[in-house]
């Protein structure tokens, strides 16, 4: 259905492109309106782009594991895995813990872009305010990248080398990310 709706999205925009690539050619002096509509369709171009690349990742399955909820993974397959009680009450505790850390850090992601937008509308922009700004950012996301992989290690580190050998093959399957009372992967060919 996504798919679907972004092709058309995406034949719509080309139908719109052409037009405004002529009217791009006949150079600058171009009305107001038009400027404004140039701008909008280079700024969906460009989240067109963003977009299809992901999708691509996720097609092709080169999404990598890094990108799974692998602890959430851990707890839906606890049969599969074998978990004892111990080890979920600790995955759910790991979880829990760094549930609400990415709240908070989120929060403050949120906080400091719509500081960084104040700070891009002042004339003159203060640069070296925005350097500042953008180093705090980039540093809120590193620490939240960070966080999530240090849960994953702790999480993994609760497992016997047996779990995570079957963890890894579950994390090698495309549809282990869903659980299984949720969607089923496509059924096997038919031997002919």
């Amino acid at each position: 259905m996504r798919i679907a709706n972004t092709a058309g999205v995406l034949a719509l925009i080309l139908g719109l492109g052409a037009p405004v690539a002529t009217v791009d050619a006949a150079g600058p002096g171009l009305p107001g309106w038009q400027e404004e509509v140039n701008g909008a369709l280079d700024e969906l171009a460009d989240q067109l782009r963003t977009l299809s690349q992901r999708a691509g990742g996720i097609l092709r399955g080169s999404e990598a594991a890094d990108g799974k909820p692998i602890i959430s993974i851990m707890l839906s397959h606890r049969q599969d895995l074998d978990l004892t009680p111990a080890q979920v009450q600790e995955l759910e505790r790991l979880r829990a813990e760094f549930q609400r850390s990415a709240i908070r850090g989120d929060a403050d992601l949120r906080v400091a872009e719509m500081d960084l937008e104040m700070l891009l509308k002042a004339e003159p922009v203060q640069l070296g305010k925005v350097e500042a700004k953008i180093r705090e950012i980039e540093r809120i996301r590193g620490d939240l990248r960070f966080g999530r992989i240090r849960a994953i290690e702790q999480a993994k580190s609760q497992l016997t080398p047996d779990q995570r050998k079957r963890l890894a093959g579950l994390l090698a399957d495309p549809w282990t990310e869903y659980p299984r009372w949720r969607m089923a992967p496509p059924p096997s060919p038919k031997p002919s």
